[in-house]
């Protein structure tokens, strides 16, 4: 591969990483209120409804989080892979160059 090819290349592995560390700085996290309307069973007690809800809340809100996190640290190492990419390409060239 000649230089142009590595930089292009890298370059758009750093985009890529880019986007992703993007979408996962911007996103949301649900509310931890949570309203007895939006269940859709009712089993008998408010005591019950409460616990039900909760419980899908917090599942709600872990996803969110591990959805956030694997999409910052996925950015993160995309992008050094990028780097790692165009750095070793140019070491390359130069290396044959030299010789």
């Amino acid at each position: 591969m000649n230089k142009k090819n590595i930089i292009f290349v890298a370059a758009i592995v750093v985009i890529a990483g880019l986007i992703l560390l993007i979408v996962g700085l911007n996103y949301d996290i649900p509310s931890k209120k949570f309203y007895f309307s939006s269940i859709e069973e009712y089993v008998g007690g408010d005591a019950y409804n409460a616990m039900i809800e909760a419980s899908l809340r917090g599942g709600e809100i872990a996803a969110a989080k591990t959805s956030k996190t694997m999409y910052i640290c996925g950015g993160i190492i995309t992008m050094a892979i990028g780097i790692l990419i165009e750095v070793s390409g140019t070491a390359k060239k130069e290396e044959n160059t030299e010789n």
